[in-house]
Parts: structure tokens; C-alpha cells; sequence
């Protein structure tokens, strides 16, 4: 199982509104050898019967890109919308939820991982994730982090994909089994 995220600042809505296009143009081809890398693991892990996820805003443009329409074609591939508000993704100052969505682009069965995907329910309050969160810097930056209950949920769903197709191997199984028994998003930021 291989998870990708490209970088999406080339490709962020917030990059296409604001600032120079010229360097926007830069940045977007620049990104190219990145996307086609992603476009070359997804073919390769396809074709071995092996399982990809590529993560990206959904209002990102590198949905649009050739590269990811060639992804979009392979064989069992779909995609799915997530937002990170229903996972915790919270302002660290005013404590109001990030209602950032993400589109995630996979090949395995819907089944086994449909649990890290929730819509918002509009029941709570967002803040916008644009300019800076006081002591903290850039919401934009802040919303990169995956939350804890996501990573959890995206482990747990991996386990289970996993342990039905009885495919992992030892190290495998005790990689994951750490990860869930251990998992501490304050250790991973240090």
C-alpha cells in the first residue's frame, strides 16, 4: 500500500487568486516531474495488483492535470471527498472546526476504507482556513497536518483491507500494529 500527497501549493486555489500568474505558471510546471512520479507509482502499483491512495485539497488542479486523468482510467480506480472537520481539525486559538475537503484517488475496494471518508454535517462552526492563526502562522499551512483521528481511522481501515486479503507480512502487521498501539501526533511533529 503506497500513500502519496504531491505537494499542492502550485496547483491550491489559493495560489490560482492571489500573486504573480507568471510565477503560478512557474510553479505549475516546475510541479511536473512530481505529478508524473505520482502518475508512474499509481501505473506501477496497478499493474502489480498492489494498492495506491493520492491525497490533494479538492479544489486542487492537479485533478485536472493530464497525469491524474491517466490515473483516473486505471483499472478498479475511483475517488472519494473527505472533510477534515468531521475528524477534528480545529483552529488552535478560537477552536472553531477547519472544514478542509480533500479528494482521495484510490484502487482498492470502497468497502474496506469507507470509513475515512465523512462529509461535513454544516452542525458546527468553521473557520475559514485563509491568512494566519495568531501564534501559530498560516492556516493554510496549519490545515497540512492530518488529524489525529483520521490518521487512526486511515490506519485502522489499512489493517482491515489488509488482514481480509491475508497479504501482509510480518513486519507488515507489526509495523501497523505499532502505529495503532502507539500513535502520537505530538511525537511526529518533534
Amino acid at each position: 500500500v503506497i500513500f502519496m500527497a504531491p505537494p499542492c501549493t502550485a496547483c491550491s486555489a489559493m495560489q490560482n487568486i492571489q500573486g504573480d500568474q507568471e510565477e503560478v505558471l512557474r510553479k505549475q510546471e516546475a510541479a511536473k516531474p512530481i505529478l508524473k512520479f505520482v502518475k508512474d507509482v499509481a501505473t506501477y502499483q496497478s499493474m502489480q495488483g498492489k494498492v495506491f491512495f493520492i491525497e490533494n485539497p479538492s479544489t486542487s488542479k492537479i485533478w485536472k492535470t493530464p497525469d491524474f486523468a491517466q490515473i483516473l482510467n486505471l483499472p478498479n480506480t475511483t475517488w472519494r471527498d473527505s472533510d477534515f472537520c468531521m475528524f477534528g481539525m480545529k483552529d488552535p486559538v478560537f477552536g472553531y472546526f477547519y472544514r478542509k475537503r480533500v479528494s482521495i484517488l484510490f484502487n482498492c475496494d470502497l468497502a474496506s476504507v469507507d470509513r475515512i471518508f465523512r462529509i461535513c454535517h454544516h452542525q458546527h462552526t468553521h473557520e475559514p482556513v485563509e491568512g494566519n492563526c495568531p501564534g501559530h502562522g498560516s492556516r493554510t499551512k496549519l490545515s497540512q497536518i492530518y488529524p489525529e483521528s483520521f490518521c487512526r481511522v486511515f490506519a485502522e481501515s489499512i489493517k482491515f483491507m489488509i488482514d481480509n486479503k491475508h497479504s501482509t507480512s510480518f513486519f507488515q502487521q507489526n509495523l501497523i500494529d505499532d502505529i495503532l498501539s502507539d500513535f502520537s501526533v505530538e511525537e511526529m511533529r518533534s
